[in-house]
């Protein structure tokens, strides 16, 4: 159990590290508004649901 603990906290380190660099990309490109806010939701929409994937086991729900 911790074993699969650490190494969900290590692939929530390396998410999150990916996330801060799609931010920041985004932030720095010259993007028209609309399609800046539409690409920042969908990487938090992603982010997001790999986030609820790999925390669904821990709750013991099963993953269809």
């Amino acid at each position: 159990m911790i074993g699969a603990l650490l190494h969900i906290l290590i692939i929530v380190i390396i998410l999150g590290l990916v996330f801060m660099l799609l931010w920041w990309a985004l932030s720095y490109l010259p993007l028209p508004e609309p399609f800046a806010a539409i690409a920042r939701f969908i990487v938090v929409l992603v982010f997001a649901l790999i986030l609820i994937y790999l925390l669904l086991p821990l709750a013991n729900l099963p993953i269809r």
